[in-house]
């Protein structure tokens, strides 16, 4: 696979999830459809990244080669390996800054993960039914992440505002949202040259907090 060949599919990518963005912008992003806008979008990225992928040159006929004497001359005699050096290109350079940029990415989401599960050690874990409730005085609590529930000590539980609270971290636990949230993360750290895949990143994580708010402000309406 030539450099050239990969740029090629990146722009491919870039094109599809514009299309993409553009239906969600025009159709779907002011309607209140939040699971299927979810929906919508994760299958964005994924056809974005497949779809380059695909051959459609089902109907191409193939033409016989017909080589000269000259040419049938060069398969015949050995190949001499010698005064080849590597040239790299402006597609070659234009790859090696891409992968270190993505190479930092990649890095900073482990370092925030390793974050994370260094500051659930730090503290008592009590373990629930489908999640861990982990009580902090981190200062960025109350988050979720997986299946763990990060509380900041100083919210109450007994209050009605520490109550929807928690039903809304509860939700983004019951909903998978972090999975949202890695996949968009390593797909923008990898395709980070491509808009589009930050926009979709914005946009699930504005998804998730519609999806977690109503589910907190419609249980504490039905109580």
């Amino acid at each position: 696979m030539t450099s050239q060949t990969v740029l090629l599919y990146l722009l491919k990518s870039i094109l599809i999830s514009g299309l993409f963005v553009a239906y969600y912008w025009i159709a779907l992003r002011d309607k209140k459809f939040h699971y299927y806008n979810r929906f919508y979008l994760l299958s964005a990225s994924i056809m974005s990244l497949v779809v380059p992928l695909l051959n459609f040159d089902w109907f191409t006929v193939v033409e016989p080669v017909i080589y000269g004497s000259s040419e049938m001359i060069q398969f015949v005699l050995p190949v001499t390996k010698a005064n080849k050096s590597i040239q790299l290109g402006w597609a070659d350079y234009t790859l090696i800054i891409a992968g270190i940029a993505t190479i930092s990415l990649l890095s900073l989401l482990i370092l925030h993960v390793i974050k994370i599960q260094l500051i659930k050690r730090k503290w008592d874990v009590t373990k629930m039914e489908g999640f861990d409730f982990i009580n902090t005085n981190e200062d960025n609590a109350p988050f979720s992440f997986l299946n763990n529930l990060f509380w900041k000590q100083s919210i109450s539980l007994q209050e009605e505002g520490g109550q929807q609270i928690f039903k809304h971290e509860i939700t983004h636990i019951q909903q998978k949202h972090t999975w949202d949230r890695i996949y968009c993360q390593i797909v923008t750290s990898i395709f980070w040259m491509n808009p589009f895949n930050w926009f979709i990143q914005k946009e699930l994580v504005a998804i998730h907090e519609f999806i977690a708010d109503e589910a907190a402000v419609g249980d504490s309406n039905v109580e």
